[in-house]
């Protein structure tokens, strides 16, 4: 078996309820991700887990070793989720080991994350159980024990994953009113959507009963409806904040939508804001005055009301409502009151800019360049997004921009096209950088400036806190681990800024070789991450031929949107799609009249929320 971590010990004493926030670093103890573990790892009878997306190999391998203990494991995975590429190995490892997977078969999405354990507890919330769900998007997931609860999760469960016991329990259980005491002072009344609007009315009655204030964060937010329910409360003088997640933001966007909440609620007087920000705003949550919690994996989407399977809670707790509170109250202090898109409609609509947005952008990156650092100097910041075992998204700490930032001397597997990748190698890799460096603080030094791409060496600050010794680069504790090949036409550039680096370098591969880590071992690479990139060229002019063939020059309404990069197409109406209509001139994005031309053309069809 492959364990990436040490597994962590369950706890025996736990609160009756306690929520947890991301993104955050895998070594904190109050992680998502450790919470996760310790939870799975107490389990002693039965594991029922409910995802919308998986892709965790660590977390694959802890499932099986609680089934190795005799622990009965069952995974329901999203249709659409179960042939994606990054989530292969994780799920072949759960399939290998006799532990059983059920594909959704519904026409809406299965969008639930939640994990009931033993009939006695429930792990849930907004938090896929992905890389982007634990250590990059802003989620929160809520750990109750209640046997009611648990109970109650669990008939949904069944309801979800046997026909029998769906036509047993299903028209019964979709009507459930009933409000679970947790505690003296707590109660959580537990609701579920399959595929009907059974929500609604429930939250038409607890927002028209608030008083003070609503707050909320929000991901997709399509629903008129649940947007009038917020209105009314406008006019009863009721104070409404809300941050959306910026990847619903344009008129690209929105326009086929019945109405826009955003808008309709910024013109009613409620305080909004879109976070501006490459990591996603992926909760669902209301907090109403100071007593009330909604939360789950319900967005306040069309999707979510008519189409979906979802859970949601809404919980009367004041104790919880406070750290939400906390919680909304940071992430509303970080969102800035206009984003970049809207300044640039004011400028527009002001006769002050005669640029298009594309080329606005451009020139504010261009700006925004003098204050970046050079070759040869020093920075500090935080790893914000991780998206392979070399490229780094980092946040500047002394102007706040954020740089691609690509570790020297790094040779990593490769994704290609259609079946052609080194898979699973670039998914395990990824992970382990994931766990050992997101979202902690870096220092770093620039070694080479490549088309707006840094390119250089970090080291995590935390790794030597006392200072008594040099610490080990990243770059180096990557080779060492056995995630990278040697990038030999790096040593040039190595040498002129740290001549000690490729020595070291060097070493940290040969302990990795002769350990027979990760790439030089079980995972070896059939060809060298050079090798496949020259074949991959070759296929790439075959592959292009095909695009010209089956491609649309331009975009239009309902046409499918591709990423030559990742060679997958998005449907309408998906996140994806709606984020790449905010820049129909990115050169990357390639346009097809059907699915069956994008099949043609070699491109994987990709729906989500």
């Amino acid at each position: 078996m492959f364990i990436l971590i040490p597994l962590v010990k369950a706890s025996d004493v736990s609160p009756s309820m306690a929520v947890y926030f991301s993104p955050t670093s895998a070594e904190d103890e109050a992680s998502p991700y450790q919470v996760f573990t310790k939870f799975v790892a107490g389990a002693k009878t039965s594991l029922h887990v409910a995802a919308y997306d998986f892709n965790m190999k660590t977390l694959a391998d802890l499932l099986v070793e609680k089934k190795r203990q005799g622990v009965y494991v069952e995974l329901l995975l999203e249709k659409n989720n179960f042939f994606k590429l990054s989530s292969r190995e994780a799920l072949s490892t759960l399939a290998k080991n006799g532990i059983k997977i059920i594909k959704d078969a519904r026409s809406g999405l299965m969008h639930n994350k939640y994990v009931v354990r033993d009939g006695k507890s429930v792990l849930t919330g907004s938090l896929n159980f992905t890389h982007n769900g634990f250590f990059h998007n802003y989620n929160d997931l809520l750990i109750i024990h209640s046997q009611d609860l648990a109970e109650a999760y669990l008939k949904n469960y069944i309801t979800l994953t046997d026909k029998y016991h769906r036509r047993k329990y299903g028209k019964n259980y979709r009507q459930i009113t009933r409000a679970i005491t947790i505690n003296e002072t707590e109660s959580v009344l537990p609701l579920f959507s399959l595929g009907v609007d059974n929500i609604t009315d429930h939250l038409s009655r607890e927002i028209s009963q608030t008083r003070q204030q609503i707050n909320f964060l929000i991901f997709a937010f399509s629903s008129r409806k649940i947007s009038g329910y917020f209105e009314k409360q406008l006019l009863k003088q009721v104070k409404v904040r809300g941050i959306f997640d910026d990847s619903f933001e344009t008129v690209n966007v929105t326009k086929s939508w019945q109405a826009v909440p955003f808008q309709a609620l910024w013109k009613k007087g409620a305080d909004v804001k879109y976070d501006n920000e490459a990591n996603r705003v992926h909760h669902k949550l209301m907090l109403l005055d100071k007593r009330k919690v909604i939360t789950g994996s319900f967005n306040f989407s069309l999707n979510a009301i008519r189409n979906n399977n979802e859970n949601l809670l809404i919980i009367d707790s004041k104790k919880l409502n406070a750290q939400y509170q906390k919680r909304f109250e940071e992430i509303w202090k970080k969102s800035p009151n206009q984003t970049e898109f809207e300044k640039y409609i004011i400028l527009r609509n002001r006769n002050k800019t005669k640029l298009n947005y594309q080329q606005y952008l451009i020139h504010l990156m261009k700006e925004n360049q003098k204050k970046l650092p050079k070759i040869g100097d020093d920075f500090t910041g935080k790893l914000v997004r991780i998206n392979s075992a070399n490229e780094m998204v980092v946040k500047l700490s002394n102007s706040g921009a954020t740089i691609h930032f690509f570790l020297s001397g790094l040779e990593i597997p490769q994704l290609g096209i259609a079946q052609y990748h080194q898979e699973p190698q670039f998914t395990l890799t990824k992970e382990m950088v994931v766990l050992m460096g997101a979202q902690r603080r870096v220092r770093g030094r620039v070694l080479e400036i490549r088309r707006n791409q840094y390119w250089g060496i970090l080291t995590l600050e935390s790794d030597n806190p006392a200072g008594l010794e040099p610490p080990r680069t990243l770059n180096e504790r990557i080779l060492e681990n056995g995630l990278a090949w040697l990038r030999e036409s790096d040593e040039e550039k190595i040498l002129s800024f740290a001549p000690p680096l490729w020595n070291g370098m060097k070493q940290a591969l040969k302990k990795a070789q002769q350990a027979k880590k990760i790439l030089w071992g079980d995972y070896a690479l059939k060809e060298s991450p050079e090798a496949f990139k020259n074949n991959l060229e070759k296929l790439l002019i075959k592959m292009a031929l095909k695009e010209k063939r089956y491609s649309e020059a331009s975009y239009r309404e309902n046409y499918l949107i591709g990423n030559r990069k990742t060679k997958r197409v998005y449907l309408p109406y998906s996140s994806y799609h709606y984020a790449h209509l905010k820049d129909l001139t990115n050169e990357r994005l390639i346009f097809f009249l059907n699915k069956e031309n994008a099949l043609l053309a070699g491109y994987e069809i990709v729906w989500d929320q």
